[in-house]
């Protein structure tokens, strides 16, 4: 995981969280890295790792937007591909439709970079296609869509 994702990925958490009613408390796994782990938001040299300004925002505005879920399609050797990103945490959905009549869905989950690429049936056919992606838990009211 790189530097700038595990702040995203702290960012995302901490303000998901702060909007469900059910959560009274959520604790950040470590603080210091130690030994092989380097999961903490202060490096074992002591130095402040772009994470710890995550938190640190997190801790002063826990009220801040979640990352958006973004989705391209792109056409190559008769099969669409659905690719892009989304936030940290809950299993991601993914419908394709073709008119307003629902062909294909896919549960899946980010990779640890919290990004996806996924190859649609090829009996979908690459034209007509309209594909939509969301985090499960939240419902596809906040899904990213496009067509080809």
């Amino acid at each position: 995981m790189t530097a700038q994702t595990q702040a995203a990925n702290i960012l995302d958490t901490f303000h998901a969280l702060s909007r469900m009613r059910y959560v009274a408390a959520a604790v950040l796994y470590k603080l210091l890295d130690s030994g092989n782990e380097e999961f903490g938001v202060v490096s074992l040299a002591g130095r402040h790792k772009r994470s710890f300004a995550a938190f640190k925002r997190v801790l002063t505005s826990p009220f801040g937007s979640v990352s958006r879920v973004t989705v391209g399609l792109s056409a190559r050797r008769g099969r669409v591909r659905a690719s892009g990103s989304g936030p940290v945490g809950d299993f991601m959905e993914l419908e394709a439709f073709q008119g307003s009549v629902l062909r294909y869905r896919a549960l899946f989950t980010l990779d640890r970079f919290d990004h996806y690429s996924i190859a649609l049936p090829a009996v979908l056919g690459t034209r007509g296609l309209s594909v939509r992606v969301f985090q499960y838990g939240g419902g596809p009211s906040r899904a990213a869509q496009s067509s080809i």
